[in-house]
């Protein structure tokens, strides 16, 4: 194969459907279901975006997603980088074809994002030009609910760096809440008053849980499709999460 991204054949399919089984069966069977409406939406109609694309354990997650057919992967960062590690890693994923990249060291359409986020911060808060230019380079969840917003991917999964208050934060201000929703909340297996209530909790929730089933934490009251995971997210839940967004992203149609 003529390709930068070193691949690995798969030598034993058998043994390699098996193991992707295994994957599901350790998800519980509350997931089966979403697994399998995942897969039958079209492609098109489920580009997720990852604003830490570079992260070992997207990328460790993207081949499941991949390989399950559970979602378009768009990867925020840096190509090289990711080629890089794609390879380091020994995964398949190939440029092009499994995922495609927002390079954030390059992008035609980073002066249309920045002056459009110029234009709304402006109105709001207020915000220099030059900060406007700056955080659309730097912050990718910002780039991804950009992305998002313009209708240039169908939902985003982020969190897996810094804290939930950041992404809020920059997801609250292009995407904003749905109509009729006065504050953001995230649930787990319960309802809890608020994001950080739920981020605790979640730790203790998932080791009480069958099989140590990865399932949250679920954002509730963005006007699009998007999860803020936490930096203890798993491969697993990564998987987890993105076919559930997929499947919000089904449910907003």
């Amino acid at each position: 194969m003529d390709s930068s991204v070193a691949t690995r054949p798969i030598e034993d399919m058998e043994a390699y459907e098996q193991h992707l089984q295994q994957f599901v069966y350790h998800s519980g069977t509350t997931m089966k279901p979403i697994f399998q409406l995942a897969r039958g939406v079209e492609p098109e109609k489920k580009r997720i975006l990852f604003a830490e694309g570079e992260e070992e354990r997207v990328l460790r997650a993207m081949q499941i997603i991949v390989d399950e057919k559970l979602a378009k992967p768009i990867l925020i960062g840096r190509p090289a980088v990711i080629e890089q590690r794609i390879a380091r890693y020994g995964l398949r994923l190939v440029a092009g074809q499994d995922y495609t990249v927002v390079n954030t060291d390059h992008d035609e359409r980073y002066r249309d994002f920045w002056q459009e986020y110029y234009k709304m911060m402006s109105r709001k808060k207020g915000i220099t030009q030059q900060m406007a230019e700056l955080k659309m380079r730097r912050r990718t969840t910002l780039i991804g609910a950009m992305l998002v917003k313009k209708g240039e991917a169908d939902g985003m999964i982020c969190g897996m760096v810094s804290t939930t208050h950041r992404h809020l934060h920059f997801i609250d201000q292009v995407i904003g809440k749905r109509e009729g929703c006065a504050v953001y909340a995230a649930m787990n297996a319960l309802v809890l008053p608020n994001i950080d209530a739920a981020n605790i909790s979640y730790n203790l929730l998932k080791t009480a849980a069958g099989n140590n089933i990865a399932i949250g934490p679920m954002l509730l009251g963005a006007d699009k499709p998007v999860h803020v995971l936490t930096a203890s997210a798993t491969v697993r839940r990564i998987v987890n999460m993105t076919a559930l967004l997929v499947a919000d992203v089904i449910a907003a149609r």
